[in-house]
């Protein structure tokens, strides 16, 4: 991109012209300890999405100024104290009313008297795209984050008129009150071509009239998005309020021009007294008028910041790498420019922009030239800084005008980049080309030069300033300011060769004339933005969000599933909350289970049959390999369930991208005998000998029978309720999630078919304890029942897939390693009601695991998949470490916050162990923890490891087995007690201490223990994987390097490390 500055001063004796500033954003590396699904990237896309990722640009995975790109489902939300670091909070708007059920797009907010804000936005309300204008207004005017919104049920505010066209009317401004104290928005439209801004007002913030005439208007420009009316002040580079009302006031009107994809601006005068706008004369109205960026910027906004006296202007940055053929997404797309300060220039013909003054706060090692001369074809290398993630600085000087070349009359009808595509950096000149060489290899195979170029036309000179991106790449970002901000120009580019510590910077002459550089200061950048992460919550956010674990932002497991080899991880992402209740279907692919790329919501709300939602659900793979989704669908307000289906658009595509809903949903509705608001998450269907089909839904009858109601039918379209339900329960409460499927009593493979010769699992979720309970037992496939195994606990007190923080798993068969995986969600524990910063992310999936029988038949057995293995790095090992009593051993040579760590424990006698209370037989396991923990000396036990822990065990979170000697056997406990795992305190925290008995074989006087140890979270494995516990914890002092591992024992009885094999989990 390029762009011809204007007027600037060229005479005097001696010649300082230039100014660069150029920010250059590029990842150089993951994070130290590598995120392995670092915003949902695979490792087939980590050459394009780690390597192009910014690092110092702000970049949810995708967005426009308030949502992805045009046409955005919901409106986004983060907050920060310096424009710098952000906490991301949940979406304020999604469509869930009639009056925007079909979209809430893009708008702006207000503050009312009182401090009171309020937001404007378009909202779609049917699928013409027919808009209209809603407000929303905070929920609790008290939360500082002012996190939740509410739409009021007297929307939409404004309604268009049959003289506007309904598809083409929206995005309205910040509101702005008149000196007749009547408010005033203008809302972007087209009439015949014309673009323009209508103009509405309101005594009340209410009741909105339209105007005559609109604020301005401009033929042949077509349709006008995301307009900008504000005022500037003269000789000052503060701001105005939009509201502000005085002398020595010039106006920009700005506005997002939907057939160029460029922001346009004019400056000029607003008459007040009849409402109308009128540019300047020397103020282009049109595609040949000022630019607030020539270069890849679009939909920007700005904002009155009080703070500082301050306008800022924020725009959005689309990729341009995008490839018919590509068949790996990066995972992310699209970046908020930096934000930018906005001033009229003295000469009140054009606006500045400069990068805010907070960003110097990011500049690191710092090198500097000056007095450097580069003659004609010289080059000089920028050393000292990481050239692919900069800040430099640069005034360059020469001698005399008299090399400038002509300019040549035809070019004044061209556009600024068509001049730099004929007279680029290679082209030799007179006065230029020079500048800077960004993002280079070393051999110049790859380059983006930032060039000036002086021409001498009849009565001026022309600089001619050029962001050339042609050689940028051999298949990120950078904005430019030229001329102290006169000009600006950000460029998107993918360099292949010039990435990372091979990226290269060098300053240039291709020109005749001699060139001085007067002064360059350069930077490395350090990174910010990084998961919208703030500096305040960098030991709540950096330190305690997982590295390996799965972790969007928010999510609910859904419908996992393998198709024509890619796993598919359906998952809810919940714009509300991080609860039940969530909106949409996320969607994420993976060719190993590890490393995932993020593409768009499969499934949301859109239609009758779910417009209040889209609840959970499950994939089926059906003849002749078509995948289909049953979901459940929120109808109404008063949360009524229905069962839909959706199937793939196009089975070609590898990734499934994109699902339809039909129209002759819903599949099923409930009877009169089915609680409609308890009826949900239909299962993975399996058809019978019959060759019926059969699903089974969690519900709820008489306030205490849970129930698994089965529905059957011959072609997937026409369900009938089964007379009885598969499965029910007293006393259990609601079932959510359940799970239905086969095991094999031999050997540790999954199974897809349903026969009478196998064991069945049926697991539910429970909604009255928030845990997992599963049990064992026979399915009579000619009646439709299960019936639980004699010695299977059909209750709460019964067998849990995990007796820690662990809910609505989900499993599936996986036909390429014959297994059947299972995989569980992990919510956050930490929350307090007082604290001012969010982490910014809730919520993780749990490291997916395969599930088998135990030889028993009397229970479930889980390890952690095969894949997972791949990311062990630098292993150490300890064997046949004698522990007594009071004694531990560190673990050292790893990064104790971030391993994967299996012992084997051992000892010589059994004759110490405790007796059991029988009073504990009716406790729960987690409460005889609770009663003999870690600092409870005993006899066998307890022993094992202590994990995230200080060196002085301040915070601790030990995880450990203890051994009783009950009337006629012995007892097992493993426990991971969370009680001294963070020196912060408050009541509300939620620091359990987990246990469950382990069911094992003491004769070989052993046992074994495997952690996976992640930051915040710990997913242990007892005895093989027989007891699982996952806990979540969060330090303050034991993270990164002074988190530590130990190996103790507590007991009088003497234990034997056995083995101990631990791993980084880092790449």
């Amino acid at each position: 991109m390029e762009l011809f500055m204007k007027n600037s001063s060229l005479w005097g004796l001696k010649f300082y012209l230039f100014c660069l500033f150029i920010i250059l954003s590029n990842i150089n590396r993951a994070f130290a300890s590598h995120n392995i699904f670092l915003d949902l990237q695979s490792s087939s896309a980590i050459s394009v999405k780690n390597v192009h990722r910014t690092r110092f640009h702000f970049q949810p995975p995708k967005h426009w100024i308030n949502g992805s790109v045009w046409g955005n489902i919901i409106w986004a939300h983060s907050v920060s104290k310096d424009l710098i670091n952000w906490i991301h909070l949940e979406p304020a708007i999604y469509p869930s009313k009639k009056f925007d059920k079909y979209g809430t797009w893009s708008g702006s907010s207000t503050i009312l008297p009182n401090n009171k804000p309020v937001i404007i936005y378009t909202g779609v309300v049917d699928s013409y795209n027919n808009q209209v204008q809603n407000y929303a207004i905070p929920a609790n005017l008290s939360d500082p984050f002012l996190r939740k919104w509410i739409k009021p049920n007297n929307n939409p505010l404004i309604v268009p008129d049959n003289s506007i066209n309904r598809t083409e009317f929206r995005d309205p401004t910040t509101a702005w009150m008149g000196q007749d104290g009547l408010w005033r928005i203008l809302i972007a439209s087209m009439r015949k071509h014309r673009g323009m801004a209508l103009l509405y007002r309101s005594r009340d913030f209410m009741k909105w009239i339209k105007a005559q005439h609109p604020l301005h208007s401009s033929t042949n420009t077509g349709n006008w998005e995301c307009p900008d009316f504000f005022p500037v002040l003269f000789n000052s580079t503060n701001g105005l309020d939009v509201s502000y009302r005085g002398k020595n006031v010039k106006y920009v009107l700005k506005n997002s021009l939907d057939v160029a994809r460029f922001d346009y601006y004019t400056i000029g005068m607003y008459h007040t007294k009849i409402d109308r706008y009128i540019p300047n004369n020397n103020s282009i109205d049109g595609w040949k008028g000022l630019r607030i960026d020539y270069g890849n910027f679009y939909a920007s906004k700005t904002f009155y910041d009080p703070s500082r006296n301050r306008r800022v202007i924020w725009g959005w940055s689309n990729e341009s790498d995008v490839l018919p053929d590509d068949e790996i997404k990066k995972g992310w797309a699209g970046i908020q420019g930096i934000p930018r300060q906005v001033w009229l220039n003295l000469s009140g013909k054009q606006l500045l922009q400069w990068p805010i003054e907070e960003l110097e706060t990011l500049r690191k090692q710092k090198v500097q030239l000056n007095n450097k001369k580069l003659s004609k074809g010289e080059m000089f290398e920028v050393k000292g800084i990481s050239a692919s993630q900069a800040d430099v600085e640069v005034l360059f000087s020469f001698s005399s005008l008299n090399e400038a070349e002509q300019f040549d009359p035809r070019w004044a009808d061209l556009y600024a980049q068509d001049v730099c595509a004929i007279k680029g950096s290679t082209i030799q000149g007179g006065l230029g080309p020079f500048g800077l060489v960004t993002l280079a290899s070393k051999n110049l195979e790859e380059y983006t030069p930032v060039f000036f170029r002086v021409f001498k036309a009849q009565k001026s000179y022309k600089i001619l300033m050029c962001s050339d991106a042609r050689r940028s790449s051999m298949r990120q970002n950078e904005a430019i300011f030229g001329a102290g901000g006169k000009t600006c120009i950000t460029s998107r580019v993918y360099p292949t060769l010039a990435i990372y510590d091979n990226a290269h910077l060098f300053v240039f002459n291709n020109g005749s004339e001699t060139i001085t550089i007067e002064t360059l200061n350069a930077w490395s950048m350090d990174a910010f933005f990084i998961h919208l992460q703030s500096q305040n919550a960098v030991n709540v956010h950096t330190v305690h969000r997982t590295g390996y674990h799965f972790q969007p932002e928010k999510h609910w497991i859904n419908a996992p599933m393998y198709f024509n080899g890619v796993y598919h991880l359906f998952y809810q992402y919940n714009p509300n909350g991080s609860v039940w209740g969530n909106i949409v279907w996320a969607h994420s692919v993976s060719k190993d289970l590890i490393n995932w790329i993020n593409l768009e919501p499969a499934i949301y709300p859109s239609k009758p049959f779910d417009q209040f939602g889209t609840w959970s659900g499950s994939a089926t793979i059906l003849p002749g390999n078509k995948p289909v989704i049953l979901y459940t669908g929120i109808i109404d307000a008063n949360q009524t369930q229905v069962q839909n289906y959706a199937i793939p658009a196009n089975l070609s595509d590898p990734y499934l991208r994109e699902w339809i809903k039909p129209d002759n949903n819903p599949l099923i509705i409930a009877d009169e005998s089915i609680n409609k608001t308890k009826f949900r998450d239909p299962t993975t269907a399996w058809m019978g000998k019959d060759g019926h089909w059969r699903i089974v839904m969690g519900s709820l009858r008489k306030h205490s029978r849970g129930l698994a109601i089965m529905y059957r039918s011959k072609d997937f379209m026409k369900w009938v309720k089964a007379k009885h339900p598969l499965h029910s329960t007293n006393g259990t409460g609601n079932w959510e999630c359940p799970d239905f499927y086969p095991v094999s009593s031999k050997g540790t493979d999954g199974l897809d078919q349903y026969g009478e010769e196998h064991k069945y699992v049926l697991k539910n979720s429970m909604d009255l304890t928030r845990f997992e309970y599963y049990t064992l037992g026979k399915y009579d496939t000619k009646k439709d029942r299960y019936v639980p195994d004699p010695d299977s606990v059909d209750s709460l007190k019964g067998l849990r897939l995990d007796y820690g923080n662990f809910y609505a798993s989900k499993s599936f068969y996986d036909p390429s390693k014959n297994r059947r995986v299972i995989w569980g969600w992990s919510n956050e524990s930490d929350i307090f009601p007082e604290d001012d910063n969010a982490k910014g992310w809730a919520g993780i999936q749990l490291i997916p695991r395969k599930v088998w029988l135990d030889p028993s038949g009397k229970q479930l057995v889980q390890w952690p998949v095969e894949e997972l293995e791949t990311l062990r790095t630098q292993k150490v090992q300890l064997s046949n470490k004698k522990m007594n009593n009071g004694e531990k051993i560190e673990v050292t040579g790893i990064t104790p916050a971030q391993a994967d760590v299996e012992v084997t424990f051992s000892f010589a006698s059994l004759d110490k162990a405790e007796s059991f209370d029988p009073k504990w037989n009716d406790m729960y396991a987690q409460d005889v923890c609770g009663l003999k923990g870690a600092d409870v000396q005993g006899g066998l036990g307890p022993f094992g490891l202590a994990t995230l822990a200080t060196e002085n065990l301040e915070e601790n979170t030990p995880v450990f087995f203890r051994v009783f000697k009950a009337q006629q056997n012995y007892k097992v406990l493993l426990c991971s007690d969370a009680k001294r795992s963070t020196l912060k305190f408050n009541e509300t925290m939620y620091k359990a201490s987990f246990a469950g008995f382990v069911d094992v074989d003491l004769a070989d006087k052993k046992l074994s223990l495997r952690s996976l140890i992640d930051n915040s979270v710990i997913e242990t494995f007892g005895a093989g994987g027989k007891t699982c516990i996952t806990s979540r914890v969060y330090p303050t002092l034991a993270i990164n390097d002074e988190a530590h591992l130990f190996a103790f024992n507590n007991g009088t009885e003497p234990i034997t490390i056995e083995s101990l094999d631990a791993w980084n989990n880092i790449v």
